[in-house]
């Protein structure tokens, strides 16, 4: 495998994003010397990485180094947990993703039992850093 480049905790299992753009996914008790899963994420290096808890799945940022994966791989896709299948796309129209955060909000003030699962997603290019919420 390539350099490890990003690292995330679940529950049960380590995740490691590489510079080839593949995740590799380890069970947390050390019991096996082989990933329990690996599947490629992007095509560029995954560039940050974050565990969602609300939506049981993983985020990742593809971390683009040029303008040609700038135009094909600025995106965070979210994965699920349990069988790391890719469930959503989130363009970032040639940003670069610097770091993906799960927020716990409630939906409700009143009612604070109820959570909405938001993800804060730093990005920047050659004119801009930007801060977005995602819902």
């Amino acid at each position: 495998p390539t350099p490890v480049t990003s690292v995330v905790a679940t529950v049960s299992a380590i995740v490691a994003g590489h510079e080839d753009g593949n995740i590799f996914v380890w069970d947390a008790s050390g019991s096996s010397p082989r990933p329990l899963h690996s599947f490629s994420a992007h095509k560029a290096p995954v560039g940050c990485i974050a565990f969602i808890p609300t939506l049981d799945c993983i985020a990742t940022g593809g971390g683009v180094r040029n303008r040609g994966e700038a135009l094909t791989d600025a995106v965070v896709r979210l994965w699920t947990c349990t069988d790391f299948r890719l469930q959503q796309t989130v363009p970032l129209r040639g940003a670069r993703a610097r770091v993906v955060h799960p927020l716990d909000i409630a939906e409700d003030r009143k009612k604070s039992t109820a959570r909405a699962a938001c993800v804060a997603i730093s990005t920047d290019t050659r004119a801009q850093r930007v801060l977005q919420m995602h819902r």
